[in-house]
């Protein structure tokens, strides 16, 4: 690198090597010794010590653009200190950028005490890549689903980083406003680390939007929000919430996955249990079925075996690898289940307490999951689930209209027949 570039390059290092000064705020000292802010008739300055008890005063310009800005509530705290003489404290650091100076300020908010609790109920959010958006689901505090709706996002993809920042803010507000207009508190999920992807894992779209998710930034937005208007924030573990979400509440309000998936969370958030649906409970029981589900899992096995043997592309081979892998994974799962029945409703095959309320297991989840996304709706990422009505419903009808098929799938063993559904069933709830 030579000439203007480099000269920029050795002026961007001074400033932030040599350009810079921090001064600590201390209560005792009424907010800063060596950097404080005053306001005048003509303006809002601010006094800097230059040592030798010397001290130089610039001149504040800063814009006010919108009415939730901080620092109109930081200059109504100095107002109130010249008045009352409740001194806080407050820090302030000075930097040099392109022969600017800039004062950058930060000091501790007043959070107002809750007032707005989950007594009321709650809004549940649930944070999703694929669509990109906020699924929000309003429970009341019975724990039913009183309104649902989802907020975009995809305004947050292809921006600079300010730009992201920025717009995510303002989702936050939005998010904010409808728990105060609902007078509901706030569920949300623990922040955790999102797998991002790897070059070569045959996602490319997902895992480039991935990569441009703010997941824990716009949590955390709105949890600072929220306490800054009294609102109580929930945080709970999200495992299994999709998955009780879609099996058990998609087909039941006839809801997408993601809104069943917030319905949950707000539910788990006022302390609700989620049981398995006693129809559910037969579906495990009932061997026949079980034995189809291995059948058809087995079938589409085979079938990405041979698409990977076609597939000539090192990378779009591994997307392949990894589902028939999980295919493998649910097959098991299955036959382990078909090895130990349920045929005793005192047995406890999870070593629950059988005692008082009966929690269910999150493997009970699982193992509904695997015998009915792919055997019933066939499609592993399938968003419609009303076919899953049937099962809730009715159960002692659909097993009735259980018939033969000949040749659908591959055989579960030997002398094991594979059983299906009639199309009117499979279509869904007549």
């Amino acid at each position: 690198m030579q000439g203007k570039d480099r000269l920029k390059l050795i002026k961007q290092w001074q400033e932030k090597r040599k350009y810079s000064l921090y001064s600590r705020g201390d209560k005792s000292k009424q907010g800063n010794l060596n950097t404080r802010l005053l306001l005048e008739q003509d303006g809002t300055y601010l006094r800097i010590n230059v040592g030798d008890r010397t001290w130089i005063k610039a001149k504040v310009i800063r814009n006010v653009k919108r009415l939730t800005d901080k620092w109109i509530n930081f200059i109504a705290r100095l107002l109130e200190v010249e008045r009352m003489g409740k001194c806080f404290p407050y820090s302030v650091e000075i930097k040099i950028r392109d022969d600017e100076v800039y004062a950058y300020i930060s000091f501790e908010e007043e959070i107002p005490q809750i007032s707005i609790t989950k007594g009321n109920g709650v809004i549940g959010i649930d944070v999703n890549a694929r669509p990109f958006h906020l699924a929000l689901a309003e429970v009341n505090a019975d724990g039913n689903l009183a309104s649902y709706q989802s907020i975009s996002l995809h305004e947050l993809l292809n921006k600079t980083k300010n730009q992201r920042d920025y717009l995510t803010w303002q989702v936050a507000h939005k998010v904010v406003d409808i728990a105060k207009e609902k007078q509901k508190a706030i569920v949300i999920e623990k922040p955790s680390t999102v797998d991002k992807g790897n070059k070569g894992d045959g996602n490319k779209i997902l895992r480039k939007r991935l990569q441009q998710w703010s997941y824990r930034g716009i949590l955390e937005k709105i949890k600072t929000l929220a306490r800054r208007n009294g609102i109580e924030v929930i945080e709970i573990n999200p495992a299994y919430t999709s998955i009780i979400g879609m099996l058990k509440y998609c087909p039941q309000y006839n809801i997408d996955k993601d809104i069943a998936g917030a319905y949950v969370i707000g539910r788990k958030g006022l302390g609700f249990k989620e049981r398995l649906p006693e129809n559910y409970e037969k579906l495990l029981r009932n061997q026949e079925y079980i034995n189809y589900a291995v059948a058809k899992l087995e079938e589409e096995e085979e079938r990405n075996k041979q698409k990977l043997n076609q597939e000539k592309n090192v990378y779009k081979q591994k997307p392949i690898k990894k589902y028939i892998g999980q295919i493998k994974k649910d097959i098991n799962l299955l036959k382990n289940l078909s090895s130990k029945p349920l045929t005793q409703e005192h047995l406890n095959r999870w070593k629950e307490d059988v005692r008082g309320e009966v929690k269910t297991s999150h493997k009970q989840w699982q193992v509904v999951k695997v015998a009915l996304t792919f055997p019933i709706l066939e499609k592993s990422s399938s968003r419609d689930f009303s076919p899953l009505k049937s099962y809730l419903v009715d159960w002692d009808r659909v097993v009735r209209r259980l018939v033969l098929v000949l040749g659908a799938g591959a055989m579960a063993g030997s002398n094991t027949a594979c059983w299906g559904l009639s199309q009117p069933e499979v279509a869904g709830y007549k």
